[in-house]
């Protein structure tokens, strides 16, 4: 349905037309059109076969609209029947790929191992998700996991840490300090004389 400037299609436009033909124009009335004379009668019938193909187009869309919302509704009961029938294929010729083939199918891919790292990953996120659910009620704990990125350090194959040692700083320890030349008993230090006795 194309339209112009204003909003209005031309098939919108041709019925306008035969509207007014048919309540406006009398039979005894004729209009020189393109070189042709036309009556009521004959113009209205031009006028209907020139919308025509409009008209059917636009009964086709409608069909079509119909046609998908009915699609779009029945989709869920095919999927499901679908999928159900599948199942019992993929059970039915298990790995034999070409007989899958026939129906558009391959074989199941088996699920793929977890790697040695992988496996660690988890139970190290669970141990974590398990220790924050820890004080909380079932509901509480049902909605915490543990989130961002786990980090996994290994020590196989490290050498064991060798111990630190601490060495005491040594002691000072001074030194014995010389007798002093201070004269005992009287003594002159200077002579080796005692006072008061003489060689």
């Amino acid at each position: 349905m194309s339209t112009n400037n204003n909003g209005v299609s031309l098939d919108q436009k041709l019925n306008q037309l035969i509207n007014g033909v048919q309540t406006t124009v009398t039979s005894g009335q004729t209009f020189p059109i393109n070189g042709q004379s036309y009556k009521q009668s004959t113009l209205l019938a031009a006028l209907k076969e020139q919308v025509a193909p409009f008209d059917a187009a636009e009964a086709a869309h409608e069909v079509v609209k119909k046609a998908v919302v009915d699609r779009e509704a029945a989709r869920p009961a095919a999927l499901a029947f679908y999928n159900a029938v599948v199942s019992v294929l993929l059970a039915n010729y298990g790995n034999d790929t070409a007989t899958l083939a026939t129906f558009g199918l391959a074989p199941r891919k088996a699920k793929r191992q977890l790697t040695s790292e992988e496996k660690l990953k988890a139970a190290a996120k669970a141990k974590a998700t398990r220790a924050l659910r820890g004080t909380m009620g079932p509901k509480k704990k049902e909605a915490i996991k543990a989130t961002g990125p786990v980090t996994i350090t290994s020590s196989i194959g490290s050498s064991a840490p060798t111990p630190s040692t601490s060495v005491a700083a040594p002691v000072a320890v001074p030194s014995p300090t010389a007798p002093s030349s201070t004269a005992v008993n009287g003594a002159d230090p200077t002579n080796g004389v005692v006072n008061g006795a003489s060689h």
